[in-house]
């Protein structure tokens, strides 16, 4: 038994409205102090490209020393970052995030930044509808043929 049964409002969750966001793990020894460096580099791409996008640094917890966070990013972010640096193709990876996040791997290393990091989730269309062409579906006919 609830003591205020009128209070299931309270469990309403409200929708945040952002456009696609890229998001990216990581992990340090000591985020409070590695935080202001992610976010200037993130910040000086942003100089480069000419534009300011919204991008997150936030901290998840910490275990046995280790202190994880997460970046969040704009996909035009990381597609403007491809116009100007087009070697990101030459990195391994399915999809443009997972060689984004190996290029930014390669440039925290070249600036003696130690962070483990790895892609956690990337934005996809979700489909609206059937998207089988319906001139290829089998009708009655053909399925009597196939008897």
């Amino acid at each position: 038994m609830f003591l205020y049964p009128n209070y299931y409002f309270l469990l309403v969750r409200k929708l945040v409205k952002r456009g696609p966001t890229i998001v990216i793990s990581g992990s340090c020894i000591n985020f409070e102090s590695e935080r202001t460096k992610i976010v200037g580099i993130l910040e000086s791409f942003e100089e480069i490209i000419g534009k300011n996008f919204k991008h997150e640094v936030s901290s998840t917890g910490n275990s046995m020393g280790w202190d994880f966070f997460q970046i969040y990013l704009e996909t035009d972010f990381v597609l403007a970052l491809f116009d100007f640096y087009p070697e990101m193709t030459n990195y391994e990876g399915n999809t443009i995030e997972e060689q984004f996040v190996l290029w930014f791997k390669e440039k925290l290393k070249k600036r003696e930044l130690d962070y483990h990091l790895k892609l956690v989730d990337i934005p996809f269309d979700v489909p609206k509808g059937f998207r089988l062409d319906p001139n290829y579906y089998r009708n009655d006919k053909d399925l009597e043929s196939l008897r």
